[in-house]
């Protein structure tokens, strides 16, 4: 089987595809649109990283004092997305293949993160308007999604019974909070 086979597999052109234990769903499931949140989530947290990357290479920019570390805590984030997204694709958890559960821990740590960036914030207490620099504006995005994904992760385990899904609910909740703080900070940092 060629590279493209293995990408192509035209396995989906029926509008159908399938879930980690084999079972045929609809592309428009619910799972799907959830497991498309993710990723595109996902997708705008690596534009993010990009961004800190590139502003972490500029010689004598001193401003960023966490922004060296971003990259990798947003790495860390997008392989707990991938673990969250074989839990949703996993929709009960008596079947869910043994996947690495999302605890406290990784909720404490997004905390532990948020709280240094709000020492450093001025967060004001009005409506922001994104697009204070690009970088804030894609991390805006990028909270944005999570709180379409969080929508969508509720309505799994409210309409679907996946209370497997209860602590990456609120993981996902905790990280958009999170993003909010790390938009601001981006900006702040932008002023001094």
């Amino acid at each position: 089987m060629s590279d493209f086979d293995n990408i192509t597999t035209r396995g989906g052109d029926q509008g159908e595809t399938s879930l980690l234990n084999g079972e045929r769903r609809r592309k428009d499931d619910l799972l799907f649109l959830v497991l498309g949140d993710l990723d595109e989530l996902s997708s705008y947290l690596g534009l993010v990283k990009a961004g800190f990357r590139e502003r972490s290479g500029s010689a004598g920019d001193e401003r960023f004092t966490i922004s060296n570390d971003l990259p990798d805590f947003l790495e860390w984030v997008q392989k707990l997305l991938i673990q969250i997204g074989g839990h949703i694709a996993s929709p009960t958890a008596e079947k869910a293949y043994p996947l690495q559960k999302v605890s406290t821990d990784h909720i404490d740590t997004i905390e532990k993160l948020q709280r240094e960036l709000m020492d450093q914030t001025d967060l004001q207490n009005a409506f922001i308007l994104p697009g204070g620099s690009e970088l804030s504006a894609w991390v805006d995005v990028s909270r944005s999604v999570a709180r379409r994904l969080e929508r969508g992760i509720v309505t799994c385990i409210r309409d679907r019974r996946m209370r497997h899904l209860e602590t990456s609910q609120v993981l996902i909740n905790r990280l958009s909070d999170f993003l909010f703080v790390l938009a601001r900070w981006v900006d702040t940092q932008k002023e001094r």
